[in-house]
């Protein structure tokens, strides 16, 4: 949602310095906060598999800021501005709609244990 409004602001942002870089915080915390998630859910699949699983995330990150970083230049041969913001909140509605469809309920993050039994980090025993 915060990358969608932060798109939404860049509509309006083509001119001004202070939209711009609020634009630039909000769309770095989106990514950074995903980012985070994504590795939180990955990591808890398995133990054994983390060092894999963290580098299949980060080669398909690289690939998709490649891929991005091409289209968003030629987007901007083509229509500037306003082809780059409204293609950016497209993907993010679309991002949505399918994190919407997919959701099956609260995220649970397991904690994989070394025998490969998981547990819910929401059963584990409080400490002080």
């Amino acid at each position: 949602m915060l990358a969608l409004c932060a798109f939404v602001v860049a509509v309006f942002a083509g001119r001004s310095v202070v939209l711009l870089i609020t634009v630039i915080v909000m769309i770095d915390v989106a990514l950074q906060t995903q980012a985070l998630l994504n590795r939180a859910r990955l990591f808890a699949l398995s133990h054994e598999a983390r060092s894999r699983l963290n580098t299949a995330l980060a080669v398909s990150n690289f690939i998709g800021a490649a891929v991005g970083s091409a289209v968003a230049t030629t987007l901007w041969s083509v229509g500037g501005w306003a082809a780059v913001t409204i293609t950016g909140t497209a993907l993010c509605c679309f991002a949505l709609a399918v994190w919407a469809r997919g959701r099956r309920g609260p995220l649970v993050i397991r904690s994989a244990l070394p025998n490969g039994a998981a547990t819910d980090r929401r059963d584990a025993p409080a400490t002080a």
